[in-house]
């Protein structure tokens, strides 16, 4: 049974659902859904807003598969997760010509396609030039895929966590020396995303822009996890030799 705490979803994270997937839906056609029980809303907030649960946006997403399908027909397209025709570039999930990867989705552990977990999660990520040199190159050479993944299985769907972790990182890991006493590989796959936000510290990045990145629906979050890597004895004290230095000069 769903618990309050499980109704994240607004409106607007169920209409970009859909789009993401070709599907579009008007506010006033899902809050139809609500009102109607083909989603399991309830109304949250001093705005008495709807939202809705996971669940209950997945199994919608099953009764209207028929018309994902026909709105998709004949637009599977080799390359990257949800690329458009260049026409389209803007609304794309991975856009080459901006150099932009948009989160708009998330695949869960059982490998099901839905929305972020927060509004937040719905974001945009520069790639990197090696990033944008790397999928320039596979988009011509990724398997056919009826979801349009960019990193599909050898079937075109969802890749399983167990198998990336034990058939791709876990090896390189280990061929890398990046192991334990035991010999074990000593990271998960999550431990790329601490890695990322280190160096965005490091680099001496924006706390709010370094929030927008990691997908945080606020920045006491951000800080809470990563605060203590903001901090350097010895740039402090070199701001405030400055700051003593800027004063007595004006």
């Amino acid at each position: 049974m769903e618990q309050l705490g499980d109704y994240t979803i607004s409106v607007e994270q169920v209409r970009e659902h859909f789009r993401s997937k070709g599907l579009t839906k008007s506010k006033d056609t899902v809050q139809r859904w609500c009102r109607t029980g083909d989603l399991d809303c309830r109304k949250l907030g001093l705005l008495s807003r709807y939202f809705t649960t996971e669940t209950s946006l997945l199994m919608l997403e099953r009764k209207l598969l028929p018309d994902l399908i026909a709105e998709n027909a004949g637009q599977v397209r080799s390359g990257a997760a949800n690329v458009q025709p260049q026409a389209d570039a803007d609304e794309a999930n991975i856009n080459f010509d901006a150099k932009v990867i948009r989160v708009s989705q998330r695949a869960d552990e059982y490998c099901q396609i839905g929305a972020p977990k927060s509004r937040a999660g719905v974001r945009s990520i520069p790639m990197a030039p090696t990033v944008f040199t790397v999928l320039s190159d596979w988009k011509d050479h990724a398997p056919l895929s009826s979801l349009d993944l960019a990193f599909p299985n050898s079937v075109g769907k969802v890749q399983n966590y167990s198998n990336i972790y034990n058939r791709v990182f876990k090896p390189m890991l280990v061929d890398n020396g990046i192991v334990d006493a035991s010999g074990q590989s000593k990271f998960g796959i999550h431990a790329l995303r601490h890695a990322a936000a280190s160096l965005f510290i490091e680099q001496g990045w924006n706390p709010k822009k370094i929030q927008t990145l990691l997908g945080h629906a606020s920045i006491n979050m951000t800080m809470g996890v990563y605060g203590p890597l903001f901090e350097n004895a010895e740039e402090d004290v070199s701001m405030f030799e400055d700051l003593e230095s800027n004063l007595m000069a004006a």
